[in-house]
């Protein structure tokens, strides 16, 4: 589904209704309009119409009630529900459509004595009801082949494994971190022993529960107790920036064990390299089509996959049909984030649901009081998570002076940097907010001179591939250290992605002494993917950096630079221009995946019912290691956390 009308085709659509002499006047104006600002896709949108034109009904009338069904169906679809109940549909269309009191009769007589379009599951008809609910045929078939998969691949026969040899093996060498052997929790060896011996495993827990160490013990272990070499293993994430996440986090994990063995040592030296879903299951741009499936599966007999509530019902299905019969499937994340952006609220379904083998993780690693600074930031989390605003309290030492409050900050600090924990900062006006950016752009984008050399000079590359990868790591380094967050991104908005964006640009262009428009992006500026590149590996969320790039022999010209697992490749800027954009901000959304030493989150002026939740405070909080600022209103804060993504399938009742 896909937010927003073209004009041409807003244009189509209000030409189209009332085209019909079924529906000379039935489409009111105000009902056109509400259409053209809805969620629902334009195809879908002319799809419903051509359905409710033809569709064979005696009386006029419940054309326009049956059109109103469908596009009930096509929003709570693009809401991220699988199905909506019989009897919200009729409000919903009131609401959504501003139906008259006539029209939603006519609905409830339509849904008591459904046409020919209508039917329960078996009859395959565009919209099955079932169980009460509404269903588009297509969404509902996935979701019964999902829910079908996995009871089949629950009930496999896998290979025996003794995972209390594992578990004393991993116990013998542990990694070894700052305060000495870092050994696995009880939670945290459940959850590998659970990996080894079920064909399907949900590991589920907040911010610092060591999932990543659970990946790389299941790893370890799988390594010594299912024999299997790394070629047998598949890791992946649903974005490109959750796969390189991926990958720096289990090199570190396996670089820490003070005494590796053969094993360890193997995988270190051949990981391997954790791919986005889509590449994992071969995605066709092309033919449309992945290219692994119950035919073609995967090799891979152990396939772990990250940050897994960010998998979609539609995804979720071709991953588990793509599965080799005797393949183990590890899903991790954390259940309490964002759900998908398509439908499906699959990984949160999951959890607990039979015959799935699912761990909880409770106890978090950052509740150590000798890192305050992370253990305030999980203090609040659990707080929004739980539905409420935690108190306020003042800093001291640019630390909240109680561990489980929010720090209260009433005027800017001389230095963000001196920020610790969670604190709130009510913008009184504009002024402040403008103030805010002011002191984010010199010390998180500006920075210090060092790096201002840095992102000015020229970088050599061969073949794309820059040539000095050392000298660029602290450069990015230094970049992806802190982000900035919104709720939304439209330019209406000025606390939106794209008016941020513009805001922090003109700054950078200032300091640069460029004129305005002399280039759309300039050397030192952050970057984002917003679409996928296959030809070019760049996915949806990679962040990168303009910098200028030269081959042996030819001028500096500006490019977008990206870090890759061996390094940095640089691409034209006019070869990736359609596909990047600015990248001083993002979405809660698209930074799903990610982890910052510091975070800024940016609520909106106004209420946003649909987009400010529990669940993106809660995501935007948790992005951050040691530092979060929120900037709003703290009632709107209060109602965030009050207000839950609700999203209606069928998949817990499927798996019964």
């Amino acid at each position: 589904m896909t937010l927003g009308w073209s004009a041409h085709g807003a244009a189509r659509v209000r030409g189209g209704f009332g085209a019909d002499p079924r529906l000379p006047d039935a489409l009111p104006d105000i009902m056109r309009e509400q259409i053209a600002r809805s969620e629902i896709a334009e195809e879908d949108a002319h799809l419903a119409w051509e359905l409710a034109r033809l569709a064979a009904l005696p009386d006029p009338e419940d054309h326009l009630a049956l059109l109103c069904v469908l596009l009930v169906a096509l929003e709570t679809l693009a809401r991220g529900s699988t199905r909506v109940a019989l009897s919200g549909i009729g409000p919903r269309a009131r609401a959504l459509l501003g139906a008259s009191p006539d029209v939603i009769a006519r609905i409830d007589a339509l849904l008591d004595a459904p046409p020919t379009l209508f039917g329960p599951p078996e009859l395959r008809r565009p919209l099955v009801i079932e169980d009460g609910h509404l269903y588009l045929e297509r969404v509902r078939a996935v979701e019964e082949r999902l829910a079908e998969r996995i009871r089949t691949r629950g009930g496999a026969t896998l290979g025996a494994v003794d995972p209390d040899a594992a578990l004393a093996m991993l116990r013998e060498r542990p990694a070894h971190g700052a305060r000495g052997p870092m050994v696995l929790t009880d939670e945290q060896e459940a959850a590998v022993a659970t990996a080894l011996r079920a064909p399907f495993t949900v590991i589920s827990g907040g911010p610092g529960t060591g999932k990543t160490s659970i990946v790389v013990a299941i790893l370890r272990a799988a390594l010594s107790q299912l024999a299997l070499d790394s070629s047998a293993i598949a890791l992946a994430a649903p974005t490109g920036k959750a796969a390189d996440r991926m990958r720096r986090a289990i090199e570190g994990g396996l670089r820490a064990v003070a005494e590796p063995s053969d094993g360890d040592l193997a995988l270190l030296d051949a990981l391997p390299e954790p791919k986005t879903l889509h590449r994992l299951l071969g995605w066709s741009p092309s033919r449309g089509a992945f290219r692994h499936h119950m035919g073609n599966p995967l090799s891979e007999r152990l396939v772990v996959v990250d940050e897994s509530s960010m998998i979609d019902v539609f995804l979720m299905e071709r991953l588990v049909e793509s599965l080799h019969p005797q393949a183990r499937l590890v899903l991790l994340g954390d259940a309490e984030q964002l759900p998908s952006v398509a439908a499906g609220a699959v990984f949160r379904d999951l959890g607990g649901a039979a015959p799935i083998a699912s761990v909880h993780l409770e106890k978090s690693h950052r509740m150590d009081p000798t890192q305050p600074e992370g253990f305030n930031v999980l203090h609040v989390a659990r707080a929004l998570n739980a539905g409420s605003v935690p108190a306020l309290a003042p800093l001291e030492g640019g630390l909240p002076s109680r561990p489980d409050a929010l720090g209260q900050l009433e005027a800017l600090p001389p230095r963000l940097e001196a920020l610790g924990g969670v604190s709130l900062f009510e913008p009184r006006t504009t002024l402040d907010r403008e103030a805010l950016l002011d002191a984010w752009y010199a010390e998180r984008v500006r920075g210090p001179s060092k790096m201002r050399q840095r992102a000015t000079q020229t970088w050599r590359h061969d073949a794309g591939r820059l040539l000095d990868p050392e000298g660029l790591a602290p450069l990015f380094a230094f970049m992806e250290r802190a982000r900035l967050l919104c709720v939304t991104r439209s330019a209406a908005r000025p606390t939106g992605v794209e008016a941020i964006n513009e805001s922090l640009h003109r700054r950078f262009t200032a300091d640069a002494r460029a004129s305005v428009g002399a280039a759309l992006l300039l050397a030192g500026e952050p970057v984002l993917v917003h679409r996928n590149d296959y030809e070019r590996g760049l996915f949806n969320g990679d962040q990168g950096m303009v910098l200028f790039t030269a081959e042996e022999g030819e001028s500096p010209r500006p490019s977008a630079v990206f870090r890759r697992e061996d390094g940095f490749v640089a691409h034209p800027i006019e070869a990736v221009r359609g596909a990047i954009e600015l990248g001083y901000a993002t979405t809660v959304h698209k930074a799903q995946g990610s982890e910052h030493d510091a975070v800024c989150l940016l609520l909106p002026d106004t209420d946003s019912p649909r987009l400010l939740t529990r669940e993106i405070v809660y995501t935007a909080v948790t992005r951050a290691r040691r530092s979060v600022l929120i900037v709003g209103a703290r009632d709107l804060l209060q109602r965030a956390a009050a207000r839950r993504i609700e999203r209606s399938t069928g998949m817990i009742d499927r798996l019964r």
